[in-house]
């Protein structure tokens, strides 16, 4: 009998689905009882019957649905969105009055903070707060990195919808390319250890260290081509 992880939601341990799937679909004639039992864990199920769908057996069952646990979402999704939009008017601002590389440091500074955060275990109300860290991160982000591209399209008056046209589908193209690379280390992660602090701990690590490559092709512009306070200046 395999030993049961303390941090696994559900400690089935799956030798027995191939053999029971034949007694199940009544290939054969009689039935079986294993020792093998799914367990799932009280402390760490939230309710949202996901082992009850993914279990092939139909082992598991709800006994009862937990909807206390929309209301803290909703409230950390209201949260996110507040981040945004603080972040991108704070972001702009700094962005616009004062230097554009500093909106682009803290903002990069802000989504390293955000996922670390993440790998902090809290309370639904403690993580209000990292909700709200981290949709400042993502407001600010597109308010200094947009500052810095419109800077760039003035040199393009004709095709100003053209250039903002081009920039927003490098962010999506880095969107699927960023799903693609996480799904592949989810899958090699969760593959190689059943400690799910572990899988996503190393998931928000790779995401800090691909937010990060922004700053190597941020350091190679020229500062007076996006900074215009250094043009007036000269």
């Amino acid at each position: 009998k395999p030993e049961l992880d303390e941090e696994a939601i559900c400690n089935c341990c799956k030798c027995c689905c191939g053999i029971f799937s034949l007694f199940w679909n009544g290939v054969m004639p009689y039935h079986c009882y294993t020792s093998y039992l799914a367990k799932v864990i009280d402390d760490i199920c939230i309710g949202c019957g996901t082992c009850v769908e993914k279990c092939p057996m139909e082992a598991i069952d709800l006994l009862k649905k937990d909807i206390s646990l929309y209301g803290p979402q909703a409230l950390i999704t209201l949260f996110i969105g507040v981040g945004v939009i603080l972040g991108a008017l704070v972001g702009g601002s700094i962005a616009d009055l004062k230097t554009r590389r500093l909106s682009v440091y803290i903002s990069l500074a802000l989504t390293t903070l955000a996922l670390l955060f993440q790998l902090i275990p809290a309370e639904w109300f403690v993580l209000l707060v990292f909700a709200f860290i981290i949709g400042a991160s993502s407001g600010w982000s597109n308010a200094s990195f947009s500052a810095v591209a419109s800077e760039y399209s003035k040199k393009y008056p004709e095709a100003t919808s053209t250039y903002y046209s081009i920039c927003t589908s490098f962010i999506n193209f880095g969107s699927q390319i960023g799903l693609i690379i996480m799904g592949i280390v989810f899958s090699t992660v969760s593959g190689a250890s059943t400690d799910i602090r572990l899988s996503f701990g190393i998931i928000f690590i790779v995401m800090i260290f691909l937010s990060s490559l922004a700053l190597i092709p941020f350091l190679l512009l020229d500062r007076k081509q996006y900074e215009y306070k250094l043009k007036e200046e000269t």
